[in-house]
């Protein structure tokens, strides 16, 4: 699972420490989710770490083929894409 934590961290112009203090969650896994180390976590991190950003769950993942069902315009879905 790739995540986008880092980008969104840094919009809101929070340190890792800082991020990581703010969601409860250790510095190191949260480095580990963006560098791609840690591929899996548990819900509730995912959800300290989104609710420390300011954001939904869903934000915090990079787009991945389902999220792009919303992006299909209705002629999309007739020619089987």
């Amino acid at each position: 699972m790739v995540y986008k934590i880092k980008e969104l961290r840094k919009e809101k112009g929070l340190t890792q420490e800082e991020l990581a203090e703010k969601a409860g969650v250790s510095r190191a896994i949260l480095s580990g989710l963006e560098s791609g180390r840690i591929e899996v976590t548990t819900t509730r991190t995912l959800m300290r770490i989104a609710k420390a950003l300011n954001c939904d769950v869903t934000d915090i993942f990079l787009d991945a083929p389902f999220n792009r069902l919303n992006e299909l315009t209705p002629s999309d879905h007739h020619n089987g894409q």
